[in-house]
């Protein structure tokens, strides 16, 4: 018997607490410029575009193409990539800004530069308006130009490190040294420290507003708050955001220092990058470390067109997590023991047979998996059987479970923890024969004739039996045949007997 850990088809990003995924990882031996990535973003033909320390790379689903000084960049030191919604790209660098034209024919891409100080942060607005955060403040790109636009409060340092756009009152959430500014569509603007005790870094590394509209701010000293948005902020002007509360808030302590990425991805889930860990929310928070993914820096980047996740680093490059594949739940997950006896599956549901106690029978209710002993009889000690054996649902909706004495077979219950009170009918095996069950078996004075009735029983339990299931290996046979001696020489030893 091979020890196993379970696995399954994932089928959507949301899935058990302790989940293993599919992960690969890119370096620059690929082809990526640099380990550390920062940022990343998808153009329309797919290709995914990442900013490293030593220039862009794009990905074509195949390999990696990169982009530097000598393409036109103004620095090698990229911070931010963006594709806009007609096509360009944008990259922000410790030189300025660039912008390239994906389509443009020829030998080789090549960028074209914007003056601008260092810029850090790249933002679309509903109007198709492109805003850029340098160092120095606030920067709006009319007509391929560069515009200076005041930010709308006094800022002690003037960089911008995060900007999201809100559709709904076409105004701008800026991250700041400083805390959380909002300036308004008519450039008045308002400023939220963060932390509220008068240290100097308040920074706002990251900032994204859902589909529920919740703004979502990532702060460097370990914090993440949710506010949702309505027809006014809840917290006046210069209040703290922390440790403020109120209606649909969201609180989350992360293990590690602030990453300047929160991603929503197609199914709403929210992903958060730290130094020690990635997180994510889906109705909960949930710290990934030990999930196969990099617990150094791991930043949130960007979902691809088959709905994989990107996350960049700081020092070892790229990491995708497949969508679809092969997902390993072990005991955080619910399962008393990983060496799998097989499988069955009903009504939808995954059930799986475990080798060990106390509770060997388990279903997967889409997070977690809930475990069950099922009931035997009382002369019954030994919950496992052999090796190569497996559980099997019925057409009745009726369980068989095998064990080290024969074969249980249960009445139809509503829910598997049924099992656990249920008595179930009892085959013995002996000798590689099944017997009736133990609480039907006839006395042996109701038989005129003994060795044609033992012959007709065994000819009845041989008979094909239609189960369904994954992973028993004996479609068609009756269960307490299964591993053993095939109906038709069960035929044969009767009919000699």
């Amino acid at each position: 018997m091979r020890w196993l850990a379970v696995s399954w088809i994932l089928l959507c990003s949301a899935a058990a607490r302790a989940e293993h995924w599919p992960v690969h990882g890119y370096t620059t031996a690929d082809g990526l410029a640099n380990d550390r990535v920062d940022r990343g973003a998808r153009d329309g033909l797919g290709y995914l575009w990442f900013a490293t320390l030593d220039g862009v790379s794009r990905f074509d689903g195949h390999r990696f193409e990169s982009f530097g000084v000598h393409d036109g960049l103004p620095s090698s030191v990229t911070h931010d990539v963006l594709t806009a919604r007609d096509g360009t790209i944008w990259v922000a660098t410790d030189g300025g800004l660039a912008w390239l034209d994906p389509r443009a024919r020829g030998t080789r891409l090549r960028f074209h530069a914007v003056a601008t100080a260092a810029a850090i942060a790249l933002a679309e607005d509903g109007d198709g308006r492109l805003w850029v955060g340098t160092v120095r403040g606030l920067v709006e790109i009319v007509g391929g130009a560069a515009i200076a636009r005041p930010v709308g409060v006094a800022l002690g340092r003037a960089t911008i490190l995060a900007i999201a756009p809100d559709p709904v009152d076409r105004s701008l959430w800026l991250g700041t040294w400083h805390g959380l500014v909002h300036r308004r569509g008519d450039g008045s603007a308002a400023l939220y420290p963060f932390a509220g005790d008068g240290v100097f870094d308040d920074r706002v590394f990251a900032l994204c507003l859902d589909r529920e509209r919740r703004l979502w701010l990532g702060h460097v000293d370990r914090r993440v708050l949710a506010i949702p948005l309505g027809e006014r902020f809840p917290v006046a002007p210069g209040g703290a955001l922390w440790p403020a509360d109120g209606p649909g808030w969201l609180h989350h302590v992360p293990n590690g220092w602030g990453r300047r990425a929160i991603l929503e991805d197609s199914h709403g889930a929210i992903w958060i990058g730290t130094t020690g860990e990635l997180s994510r929310y889906d109705g909960g928070f949930h710290g990934l470390a030990a999930a196969g993914v990099s617990d150094r820096a791991a930043t949130p980047l960007v979902e691809d067109v088959d709905g994989n996740l990107w996350i960049g680093s700081d020092a070892r490059g790229l990491q995708r997590i497949a969508s679809r594949g092969l997902v390993a739940y072990d005991h955080g997950d619910g399962l008393d023991d990983t060496a799998v006896r097989g499988f069955a599956e009903a009504h939808g549901q995954l059930h799986v047979l475990t080798e060990g106690a106390p509770r060997p029978l388990h279903r997967l209710d889409g997070k977690r998996f809930a475990g069950v002993t099922p009931r035997l009889p009382d002369d019954v000690a030994m919950q496992a059987w052999t090796q190569g054996q497996t559980i099997a649902i019925d057409r009745d909706d009726r369980w068989w479970y095998p064990t080290a004495e024969g074969i249980a077979h249960y009445p139809r219950v509503a829910r598997i923890e049924d099992l656990a009170t249920t008595l179930p009918d009892f085959f013995r095996i002996r000798d590689g024969r099944p017997q009736l069950p133990e609480r039907r078996r006839p006395a042996r004075h109701q038989h005129q004739h003994r060795a044609q009735p033992r012959a007709q029983h065994l000819r009845q339990a041989a008979r094909p039996h239609q189960v369904r299931g994954r992973g028993q290996g004996a479609q068609g046979r009756h269960p307490a045949l299964m591993g053993r001696r095939s109906a038709a020489a069960v035929r044969r030893v009767a009919e000699r007997r």
